[in-house]
């Protein structure tokens, strides 16, 4: 996994700096994630850094406008919005949100010398409870961030100890697809011609070809157990984007954002493969007998740095 996150990291980045020698920031926004249930409110915030005076700022779900600030007015295009601040500094709340609302959001505004700045992103997620439902399986990528047309990977593999009988992936909450004890898959009529799985139904990838835009939403795995509660992953949020028609700054702050999560998945994962090895050398140093003359040859980790009231947000 941890080799996997690193080359990803590894293009990310790669890719990332080329954009990020144009890409001018100008804005902080913040949470960059978002989980609520529906019916709930989220917010967002927006604050410009750069030193130029703004003329404009808006607030985008993916590429569609839905709010527009300047000094002297405010429009909105969407419902359910309200707004408290300046054009310069300020916060964005939905309310009475519902799942349709799932969606990556950003800022989008212009200087008087017409240059464009962009905050980070916000990924909102909005999905209600299940009921009860224990760990038990990893799964991964967290988050992928493809443009349509293209492909997107996610694996899951099953932790529990316990017997499963069937394993689903999710989309939202609605199964596409689900494989059995007996390794015999079923995939829902509208997704047979682009969703291709590999593995048996203790581990396996899913592929999900040709995306579209409407493919952008939160998919997850479930495994059933016979008398008990369900096992669950986490999930991973697919976001989909135009692959034309969009300006250089939604493109650069799309990819800059994927990279930093990437980044935080990679650190992660490196710190934990640390102190996991260094626990074990102290445990093997207590077990040595006394008056034992022993030499510690630290292992060199060689690792490749290529590469969610009612919310919760992070």
């Amino acid at each position: 996994m941890l080799s996997s996150l690193c080359l990803l990291c590894f293009f990310s980045l790669a890719t990332g700096t080329c954009f990020q020698e144009k890409y001018k920031g100008g804005i902080n926004q913040y949470p960059k994630r978002i989980l609520v249930q529906p019916g709930r409110s989220a917010t967002i915030f927006c604050n410009a850094t750069t030193k130029d005076p703004i003329t404009g700022v808006h607030l985008k779900k993916r590429f569609t406008k839905i709010m527009y600030i300047n000094k002297n007015k405010v429009n909105f295009y969407g419902n359910h919005l309200n707004l408290s601040g300046s054009v310069g500094d300020f916060s964005v709340t939905l309310h009475n949100l519902t799942e349709d609302d799932t969606d990556i959001y950003y800022c989008d505004g212009e200087t008087v010398a017409e240059e464009d700045i962009c905050g980070e992103g916000t990924i909102l997620i909005v999905a209600p409870k299940t009921g009860k439902c224990q760990d038990g399986i990893m799964q991964y990528p967290k988050t992928i961030l493809v443009q349509s047309g293209k492909l997107a990977t996610l694996r899951c593999s099953i932790t529990s100890q316990e017997k499963i009988t069937r394993v689903h992936l999710l989309k939202r909450h609605s199964s596409i697809m689900n494989i059995d004890n007996f390794n015999k898959v079923d995939i829902r009529s509208d997704f047979q011609t682009n969703l291709v799985l590999s593995g048996t139904y203790l581990d396996f990838n899913v592929t999900l070809n040709n995306l579209t835009l409407n493919d952008t939403d939160l998919y997850s795995c479930k495994g059933e157990i016979k008398a008990k509660e369900d096992i669950c992953s986490e999930g991973t949020m697919i976001t989909v984007i135009a692959n034309n028609g969009a300006n250089n700054c939604e493109v650069e702050i799309a990819i800059v954002f994927f990279t930093a999560i990437l980044l935080a998945l990679t650190t992660y994962s490196v710190f934990a493969m640390v102190k996991c090895y260094k626990k074990r050398g102290e445990i093997q140093s207590a077990r040595l007998p006394q008056n034992t003359v022993y030499e510690d040859m630290t292992q060199t980790i060689r690792r490749n740095t290529m590469g969610h009231s009612t919310s919760t947000s992070y």
